[in-house]
């Protein structure tokens, strides 16, 4: 698979996505009405499903992913940022 087929696949699942955003709207309409509640329901369930996908279709990430990558996994979750007190952590894997 090359980068402009996963580009196109992307985008196309990423279509997908919106237009069932779209159609839920109207489908709903009848039994809880048009309301911001209803719209962020909706919009909350389609982005809990695009970030629970990749778990359900490969499974949970295992300790090997972060030993195949070389990371310490004591970096993880400093995000290699300054602090408030504006001193640089060390990010050096």
């Amino acid at each position: 698979m090359n980068i402009i087929s996963a580009y196109v696949i992307t985008f196309i699942a990423s279509f997908c996505m919106l237009v069932i955003e779209i159609v839920a709207g109207p489908i709903l309409a009848p039994y809880v009405g048009v309301s911001l509640l209803t719209w962020t329901s909706i919009i909350g369930i389609v982005m809990a499903e695009a970030a629970l996908a990749p778990i359900l279709a490969v499974g949970w990430p295992t300790g090997s992913l972060i030993q195949n990558t070389g990371m310490d996994p004591s970096h993880i979750g400093n995000g290699c940022s300054s602090d408030l007190t504006g001193k640089q952590p060390d990010c050096r894997i």
